[in-house]
Parts: C-alpha cells; sequence; structure tokens
C-alpha cells in the first residue's frame, strides 16, 4: 500500500496526464474486500486503468484533493503565463 506521497509520484509516473497534470481518480476510492484496501482507479490510457491501494478511505481522499490542488495551481500558472505573452 502507498501513502498519499508515495501515490502522488506513482501517479505521475505511471498514470494519465492532460497539460494541468495528473488526471483525476474515475471514481472515489473504491473498498476491495478481497485485499482490505481502498483503490483509487486512474486511466493509464485510453484501454487501460490501473488501482492504486491506499489503507483508508480517508487516504484516497486526501491523494483527490492533493491531485486537484496540483492542478487547479498548474491551471493558474498557465493562465498567468498566457496573460503575460
Amino acid at each position: 500500500m502507498y501513502d498519499v506521497k508515495e501515490t502522488l509520484e506513482y501517479a505521475h509516473l505511471f498514470c494519465a496526464e492532460d497539460k494541468f497534470g495528473v488526471l483525476p481518480p474515475e471514481e472515489e476510492p473504491l473498498y476491495d474486500a478481497d485485499t482490505d484496501t481502498w483503490d483509487l482507479w486512474f486511466k493509464v490510457d485510453e484501454e487501460d486503468c490501473v488501482a492504486i491501494p491506499l489503507g483508508t478511505e480517508a487516504e484516497g481522499h486526501s491523494v483527490i484533493e492533493e491531485i486537484n490542488k496540483q492542478r487547479i495551481s498548474q491551471k493558474e500558472s498557465l493562465t498567468t503565463h498566457e496573460e503575460s505573452a
């Protein structure tokens, strides 16, 4: 299982991105009873997804929140850059 920081590093390496960064997970954290984990499902490409297991539902929501913060920051950065050009 991963913590929030490791999950973000993994997502940046393996998950689909656009100009704002890593695309958010496909869904809210889903409980997997077989592994007793909370999984976040990310797109890898148009056909494939990958599950990143976390220990708690709260960790899953923390990852989603951090990805959204990073995307907003990148969007603001790009908007500022475009306005100054």
